[in-house]
């Protein structure tokens, strides 16, 4: 089994989270689920290390008619690794700006930035709002990002777009 392509992971690495050990002494059973399975795992990884566009492609399969070995290739396409860099708010009336920061998990520039980060930080703001009684909160989140570099800084912009409190009577 050969990976090709990946930069942040060894050989060796990328095989073990992909849950697909070879050495030259074992056989390897691989079917259809295996490689899917194994190239979701390998995803899942470089998603979670803020690689936003990572592609891997359906391994190349060549056979060994000779010998009956076969020679599986991963390509891996990585992108480029989104880094958080700032955090903005805008419009924010009811909750203060460091109250809103606190609710972010990222807490240093330069670390990795998931998807995950992002939508648990706009579901975190709308139930802090709720809690204070804004039920009909409208958030958003914009992304901005210089793509000019490997590791793309990216600020995240959080507007108040529009909050009504209900009124106890």
């Amino acid at each position: 089994v050969h990976v090709d392509g990946t930069n942040i992971f060894s050989r060796d690495e990328a095989l073990k989270i992909m849950d697909v050990f070879t050495t030259n002494s074992s056989v390897l059973q691989l079917n259809d689920e295996i490689i899917r399975n194994a190239i979701d795992s390998l995803h899942q990884e470089y998603s979670q290390r803020g690689y936003w566009d990572i592609k891997i492609l359906y391994p190349q399969i060549k056979k060994n008619s000779r010998t009956g070995e076969t020679t599986l290739s991963f390509k891996v396409n990585e992108g480029k690794q989104r880094v958080f860099n700032q955090l903005y708010f805008r419009g924010h009336r009811a909750i203060s700006d460091s109250n809103l920061e606190a609710l972010f998990p990222i807490k240093k520039k330069n670390r990795a930035l998931t998807w995950g980060h992002i939508f648990d930080l706009q579901q975190a703001i709308q139930d802090e709002y709720k809690r204070l009684g804004y039920l009909y909160t409208k958030v958003k989140i914009d992304l901005i990002q210089n793509r000019r570099f490997r590791r793309i800084p990216t600020n995240i912009s959080v507007t108040d777009r529009k909050s009504t409190r209900l009124n106890s009577s």
